[in-house]
């Protein structure tokens, strides 16, 4: 059984704030695969400081377009590496099938490829007519981001609400 104790939190492991645990069943076997602690209001809280603290003074708001995507492109290679301990994690934790989570899950890095194209055609600064003369449109960062991931493929369900925040520079939690 796969036993978590901390909480990821501020790029650290940290002890939850409270004492309950969640068991993770797998529906394939009906046998307990892991046992996670439960996050509590103040976890959360503490998630979302984390985040608004490195949004505020980390660099990676200021950093360009293509040194975020540098970023990205380096945690896809590495997760690249592990992504099929991640369809067998996602197949025990969520009961999913292969066939459906390996493409889900190896089309990590198609998914980041179409996110440059995309991202790379955003005027980040457009002058435009207004109504009393020109006026200048900036696309920035704007903050912490948040996203509620579905259960089914969850691993390309969180990508795909991660990866367009930092990309464009926003932190997730």
């Amino acid at each position: 059984m796969q036993v978590r104790g901390k909480l990821f939190i501020g790029g650290r492991w940290e002890a939850p704030q409270g004492p309950e645990w969640l068991t993770v069943v797998s529906p394939t076997t009906e046998a307990p695969f892991g046992r996670v602690p439960e996050a509590t209001g103040a976890d959360v809280e503490a998630a979302v400081a984390a985040a608004r603290l490195a949004f505020d003074e980390g660099p990676w708001p200021r950093m360009s377009f293509d040194e975020r995507a540098e970023g990205l492109a380096r945690f896809v290679a590495a997760f690249e590496r592990r992504a099929a301990e991640a369809v067998d994690l996602q197949i025990d934790e969520m009961g999913g099938v292969r066939k459906f989570l390996g493409p889900a899950t190896h089309g990590v890095g198609p998914f980041l490829s179409r996110l440059l194209v995309d991202g790379r055609a955003i005027p980040f600064r457009e002058v435009r007519a207004g109504v009393t003369g020109k006026v200048v449109v900036l696309r920035e960062p704007i903050g912490v981001v948040a996203g509620i991931v579905p259960w089914n493929a969850p691993v390309m369900a969180a990508i795909t609400k991660i990866f367009p925040a930092l990309l464009m520079g926003c932190r997730s939690c």
